[in-house]
């Protein structure tokens, strides 16, 4: 077989082409989530993951964060939310320190 045959023999399927990058949706240098799941979450305020899912299986939410229900069943909590937590409770520790 003549070398030039190998690549009619792979066919089109096998070829990259070399404008398309991987993944151009999610792989953007601009991307960031705006939900985590319950084992990002809970480190992030301080608590363990199973007192978070208590939290909302009793009151439908934790300190106040409303999780989205996925598909899949797992729980997404809003990272922004998670920050007005911290920002709020910054500025009442700042206001009782004065």
């Amino acid at each position: 077989m003549h070398h030039t045959a190998i690549p009619a023999a792979v066919g089109p399927d096998h070829e990259q082409p070399a404008a398309r990058p991987a993944c151009p949706t999610l792989c953007h240098t601009t991307f960031r989530p705006t939900h985590v799941g319950t084992d990002v979450a809970a480190p992030l305020l301080l608590v363990d993951p199973k007192t978070m899912l208590k939290s909302h299986s009793l009151n439908g939410h934790y300190a106040g964060i409303r999780p989205v229900r996925l598909p899949n069943r797992k729980l997404a909590w809003p990272i922004a939310e998670i920050e007005k937590l911290f920002q709020s409770s910054a500025a009442v520790t700042v206001k009782e320190a004065a």
